[in-house]
Formats: C-alpha cells, sequence, structure tokens
C-alpha cells in the first residue's frame, strides 16, 4: 500500500482552449467530453488534498468556486499567471498552447491523443509536435503505459520525459452501484457507451447473428455522446442521425435500443442495469467530421472504467490500452479481440453471455479494481507526491526532425481505383517547383493497392491517405473529406489521372496571389486512347509529342484562356485542376455532397462562386497539364443526366448556357483589282468572324481590299478619295 509524506500546498493551473464550454457548475447534468470529465476529476482530486487549483477554459465569464476548484475565463490566463505565478502549467490536450510562454515553475503536457497517424504522415506536423514536447515541456504526462510508449516512438522522447499518472475518478460523481443478481435476467442487457461510433457499426451489422447464436433473448443498449465533439450545431445533428441509421437493422429479432446523450453520473447509473459491456474499437475515422489527426486506437478508455465501475464484466477490442486496462479486472487474452466483431469476438461475448456465474465474478473484480484506483484520495494523493518530486527532463534528447515544411498549399487528390494513373500523378507532385506543401489522398472505396502505393510515396512527400466506404462515386464528399483535413492557406483539388508540369503548384500560388477573391482553373488536354508510350512525362514534353491524341481542354473553344482577367463565366469551374484560398473556400462552403456519380458538382460550386460576386481565373503559363485516359462508366452518361437535373432544380435552370464566343460581322466593302488595265472598282459585301477576346475597331470608312492574279495582296482603310470612290459605312 502507498504511504505519502505530508504535502505542502502548490499551485496548479489547467488549461483547455479546444473543447466546448463548461466551468464545473454542471458536471452532474452537462454532457461532457472525456476530457473535459478528467479535468475535473484530477482539478478536484488535488483541490481535495489542499493544493490551489484553478482551471482556464471555455465557459465561465467571471471566475467561479466550484468544489474548491477556481473555474476561470479563458482570457484572463496570461494576466493571471503574471499576477500569481503558478508551480505547474498544465496545458491539456493542447500541445501548441506550450508556445503561449505562460510563466509558471514548471510547465506540463497532459497529452490525450494517441497521434497513430502522425507515425506515417504529416511529419511537418510531427517534428513541430515533437519540438514543442521536448523543448517546452518540463515533462510529459501520459494516460497509460501504451500511451507513453506510443508517445515516445511517435515524437522520439526519452523516457525519462514521459509520466503515467491515473487520471479516472469516480467517487465524487456517485456511489458504488449495488451488487447484481445471482442469477440471470429474461433478457440479456448488452451495452455500449462511448463519444464517438468506433467499431459500433461493424457490431450492430453483426448483432443478429450473435442473437441467432444463443437462446437468450438479447437487447443491445446505445449510450452515445456526440454532442462532446463541440461541432458546429449541423455536424452535431448529421452525427446523431448517424447513430438513429445504425439502429435500423431488419434483423428478425435483433432489438437495439439508441438512449439519448446523459451526464457521467446519469450514465454510469444506467450502465449499470446492463449485463455486458462491449467495446469492439476499430482503426479508422471515429466520425465523419474528422481533425486533422485522431485516435486510432485508445490511449485510455474512460468508458471501460466506467463500465468497470457500474459492476460490468467487459468484451473489447485488443487495441491501444484497452488491452491494459481489461486484463486489470481478470479478462484473459483470448477474450480481447484483434478487429471489430470478428468470430473470436462474438465468442468471447457469447462465453459470457452462456455462464453468468463467471460473468458474475468478472462484474465483481471490475467494481474491486474501479473502487480501488478510482477514487478521489487515491488519484489526489498519487498526482501530489509526484508533483512535489518531480524534476525538469527537457532536451534530454533530440526532437524529432523533419525536412518537410509546413504546408503554405494542401493538394487534395480524389481517387477511386486507379493506383497506376495515381503513381503518375504523384510522381508529378514530386517533381514541383514549390516545396511548402502537403499532398491529402481521399480515396472513395477503391480495393486495388490504391494505398500501397500512396505509401510509396511517404519518403518523398509530405503525404496524407483517407478511406471512406464505397457507396457510390462520391467524388464530393471526398473532395469535402479532404478539405477538413488541410492545413494549407491555399487548396488545390487534383484528380489523380491529371500529370502536371513542376510549376504547377507555383502558377496557381502565383495566380491565387495575385487574384485574390477567385477560383484559379488551368488548361488540361485529355488523351483520348490508351497509350502507354511515354506515359507519366513532363507535360511539357508529352503534349508535343503527342498531340494526335490529344483534346484541348473543352473550354478553349470560347477562348477563355485568352483572357487577362478573372471572368465571371464561373460556371465553367473544373475541379480536375483547380486552387482557392481556404478563406475564400470557406466562404463557398462544401461541395454539395448530393451530387453522387459523375458530373456537375464542380458546376454547382460554380453557380456559388458567381452568388458569392468571386470570379473564375483561368491560366495556361506554366500550369497545362494532361489528363491520363481510362476505363469510362457504361453509366456515366445517366449519372451525368441525373447530376444536372438536381443542378437545373437547385438553380432554376432551363437550358445549359453557352456564352457566345463567336460574333459574325458583315462589312461593306470595295475590291481593287489592279491586274486590270483601268484598276476596276468592285463594290462587295465581306463576312468576318469575331472571336472571344479578339478586338476590332468599327470604322466610318469603307475598307479596300487589294487583289492581284486573283491573290489577296492588302486591306486598306478609305480615306474617302483612295481610287476616286467612297461607300457605304463600315
Amino acid at each position: 500500500m502507498l504511504k505519502f509524506a505530508t504535502l505542502k500546498a502548490m499551485h496548479i493551473v489547467f488549461l483547455n482552449r479546444t473543447l466546448s464550454a463548461f466551468d464545473g457548475t454542471y458536471r452532474d447534468t452537462q454532457v461532457l467530453n472525456p476530457i473535459q470529465l478528467r479535468i475535473i476529476f484530477v482539478a478536484e482530486a488535488l483541490a481535495s488534498q489542499g493544493h490551489d487549483v484553478a482551471v482556464f477554459c471555455q465557459g465561465p465569464t467571471v471566475p467561479l468556486c466550484v468544489r474548491q476548484v477556481n473555474y476561470r475565463p479563458l482570457l484572463q490566463l496570461a494576466r493571471y499567471a503574471r499576477q500569481n505565478t503558478p508551480d505547474y502549467f498544465i496545458a491539456t490536450d493542447d500541445e501548441t498552447a506550450l508556445k503561449l510562454g505562460i510563466p509558471a515553475r514548471f510547465t506540463l503536457a497532459w497529452v490525450h491523443q494517441d497521434f497513430a497517424p502522425l507515425l506515417t504522415e504529416a511529419p511537418d506536423l510531427r517534428a513541430r509536435l515533437s519540438a514543442f514536447l521536448s523543448e517546452r515541456a518540463d515533462k510529459v504526462l501520459a494516460l497509460s503505459q501504451w500511451h507513453a510508449e506510443r508517445l515516445r516512438q511517435c515524437f522520439a522522447l526519452d523516457a525519462k520525459h514521459v509520466k503515467v499518472l491515473p487520471v479516472d475518478t469516480f467517487a465524487s460523481f456517485f456511489p458504488p452501484c449495488p451488487p447484481k443478481p445471482s442469477q440471470a435476467s429474461q433478457v440479456f442487457r448488452i451495452a455500449y457507451s462511448a463519444a464517438s461510433q468506433n467499431g459500433l457499426d461493424a457490431f450492430v451489422s453483426g448483432f443478429s447473428r450473435l442473437q441467432a447464436q444463443t437462446s437468450q433473448a438479447l437487447h443491445l443498449h446505445l449510450y452515445a455522446n456526440p454532442q462532446t465533439y463541440a461541432l458546429p450545431h449541423q455536424q452535431t445533428l448529421s452525427l446523431l442521425e448517424g447513430y438513429q441509421d445504425l439502429i435500423v437493422t431488419g434483423d428478425g429479432d435483433a432489438q437495439v435500443t439508441l438512449h439519448p446523450p446523459m451526464p457521467l453520473a446519469q450514465r454510469g447509473l444506467a450502465l449499470a442495469e446492463n449485463d455486458l459491456w462491449v467495446y469492439p474499437q476499430q482503426a479508422g475515422t471515429p466520425f465523419s467530421f474528422c481533425p486533422a489527426y485522431w485516435m486510432d486506437a485508445e490511449p485510455s478508455s474512460l468508458e471501460l472504467h466506467l463500465a468497470q465501475w457500474a459492476g460490468l464484466p467487459t468484451v473489447c477490442a485488443a487495441r491501444g490500452s484497452l488491452v491494459e486496462d481489461a486484463l486489470d479486472i481478470g479478462l484473459s487474452v483470448s477474450e480481447v479481440c484483434s478487429t471489430p466483431f470478428d468470430a473470436d469476438f462474438r465468442a468471447a461475448c457469447l462465453a459470457l453471455i452462456e455462464d453468468p456465474e463467471r460473468r458474475f465474478a468478472m462484474a465483481a473484480a471490475a467494481a474491486e479494481t474501479a473502487q480501488r484506483k478510482y477514487t478521489e484520495t487515491h488519484v489526489g494523493q498519487v498526482w501530489s507526491e509526484y508533483l512535489m518530486q518531480m524534476t525538469s527532463s527537457r532536451g534530454v534528447s533530440e526532437a524529432y526532425t523533419s525536412l518537410a515544411q509546413e504546408p503554405l498549399m494542401s493538394v487534395i487528390i480524389p481517387t477511386y481505383n486507379r493506383s497506376r494513373n495515381l503513381y503518375h500523378c504523384l510522381s508529378a507532385l514530386t517533381e514541383q517547383t514549390e516545396s511548402a506543401f502537403e499532398v491529402i489522398v481521399c480515396d472513395d472505396g477503391s480495393t486495388d493497392d490504391t494505398q500501397a502505393v500512396v505509401a510509396s510515396f511517404s519518403d518523398r512527400l509530405n503525404l496524407r491517405y483517407r478511406w471512406q466506404p464505397d457507396e457510390g462515386f462520391r467524388a464530393a464528399e471526398a473532395r469535402n473529406l479532404g478539405v477538413r483535413l488541410a492545413r494549407g492557406k491555399f487548396l488545390v483539388f487534383l484528380d489523380s489521372d491529371v500529370i502536371v508540369p513542376s510549376t504547377f503548384l507555383k502558377a496557381h500560388r502565383e495566380a491565387l496571389e495575385t487574384y485574390p477573391g477567385t477560383v484559379v482553373n488551368s488548361y488540361v488536354y485529355r488523351m483520348t486512347a490508351e497509350r502507354d508510350d511515354d506515359l507519366g512525362l513532363a507535360p511539357e514534353v508529352y503534349i508535343p509529342k503527342h498531340r494526335d491524341i490529344l483534346k484541348p481542354d473543352s473550354r478553349d473553344r470560347y477562348q477563355l484562356f485568352e483572357r487577362k482577367e478573372p471572368v465571371e463565366e464561373a460556371y465553367f469551374l473544373d475541379s480536375n485542376a483547380m486552387s482557392v484560398s481556404r478563406k475564400d473556400m470557406d466562404k463557398l462552403g462544401a461541395f454539395d455532397a448530393s451530387f453522387v456519380g459523375w458530373g456537375h458538382e464542380d458546376t454547382e460550386l460554380g453557380y456559388r462562386v458567381s452568388q458569392q460576386g468571386m470570379a473564375l481565373m483561368l491560366i495556361k503559363a506554366d500550369a497545362v497539364a494532361y489528363h491520363q485516359y481510362h476505363y469510362i462508366s457504361e453509366a456515366k452518361e445517366a449519372e451525368r443526366a441525373n447530376n444536372w437535373q438536381r443542378l437545373t432544380q437547385k438553380y432554376g435552370i432551363t437550358r445549359w448556357y453557352h456564352p457566345l464566343w463567336e460574333l459574325s460581322v458583315t462589312t461593306p466593302l470595295t475590291l481593287v483589282d489592279k491586274s486590270t488595265p483601268l484598276n476596276t472598282f468592285s463594290p462587295i459585301t465581306g463576312r468576318w468572324v469575331l472571336k472571344t477576346g479578339a478586338s476590332f475597331s468599327v470604322l466610318p470608312q469603307p475598307l479596300f481590299l487589294e487583289v492581284s492574279e486573283g491573290v489577296l495582296t492588302a486591306i486598306e482603310v478609305s480615306s474617302g478619295a483612295n481610287y476616286g470612290a467612297t461607300t457605304e459605312n463600315s
């Protein structure tokens, strides 16, 4: 048993800038994020030990004192710290807050993210965070041993620089749950609780199989907390709809109940009414509005600890620290499964469903562990003793470094089963004269070797890869995914079958800087036949060599690329080689994801460009690209027609607008044939075709055409005296 010496009172400040508002006053009634709950847990635990604890967060407009913890407005932090220099400044789930330079005796980074994607992507971000953690934090606090090792691996941190401290305390939230009855209930209740949908879709889709393998009547209870993400209102509603979609199984007797979001104390009591807690946590996006990085595995699951406190046996995936936590309550390795809802996972669930005695024994062990580990006194004493004896370990090892720069431009590439074309597209990006850019490949459900092709460029490009399920041709949603991930000031949309010159990004950047408030398109030739010869060559070499199979850009006939200024006809926007500033993209809004299938999702965005008073700039210089040949789906025309109908309904269009790209002009002329002895004058009418971008002066004098032996040799303007004749004005 730990023995604690008498501890000196310390002044401790927590900072959290990134989550929704909270101030400690509604902890029993407000639906909070696990990170917010942990701040409250630890702050109250430290305050109970007699320390002066303040939490700076969104929410309080004036200082509040709740259960001995002072909650203060974010904007007051810098001034407060100068006047009351804390012993410990703890930046919570906000590593970049370390650069604020808040004065304190010790500065700690309390990390809650897993950062798994940074092991293979975004090296500039990885290097920046590594520098913050190594050079600006006196110590890094992790949530579990697994999490600590992950942080050391990702950011090249010395083992002495990372410390694991207990984080979850429930005693002050609600009393221990009553022991469960020793007999099986009529309906077996399975609980799932989390803030995200990690593995939930897989579990629900296979729930009927679990039902078929047991004689018990099963009922799945979902205690979801999607509101804790602090997302915009519309995104929260969409996420809630996603949960609603999951419970429509149509699988006979399978029953699923979605409970409304509830605060922790209420959720803990609700969980206690169930018989088993499951968490088939799987890799991937925990919600559709994913940030720049997400938790690919759990550093530590508050929900698992809550299930333990509620006295529930658990079955969870063998990912992250879940194994570490689950083994602590007596689960054997075979009961912790490697993939979501696979045969092993179902077998583990069935074993507990069919064996009530073992289930009750596990429940008792879980509750005992929680009552021993998650008490306010225990957590407060462990944190107090560690902080009192802590020494700084800044700079004990060199931070991770990378040659990749922080991106000024984000290149977003949607793709689907075109790994060969994508290879050439990415190869061209490795030759760019610009260096401060990132590439985000958004895979619309490919089943070929696309991911492997992307991975092969990870050492040459500042690269990220994201995959979404194949639910039809969803290019618009794939681009939106890239926009959500992008970190650059300028966004470049490039189709995966387009090969660009080395100056492509430079040309787009210069156009956006020269013409702010515009969307930029560049010229793209299209291959009309499949030909492997020289495929992948730079456009300036390939295009002159293979003009026989290259079709000019479809907008070329309108002379749009000859204009020297932005044009109003923004409906000619094409997303295959397009750029826009992040600021303007935010103003325009996302691509309309209701356009599924080929065509017109970019045309629709073009209409919004015009509605926002913006224009379209078309460029050729240093940006001419070519589009690789590929198979065209038989459904293309039908999809394009369907999307055209969607576009016409949205904007009230009755026909596609073709601008006047050429103008016929009829002009009276005088033909002078000097080959005749008398220099014959013959009045005629001439027809001229003026194309967009050409200039023509309307003259008061007629024109004279000089012909010698049937050949036009000169065109002259009549002065009224030439050749002794005048005609009507031109």
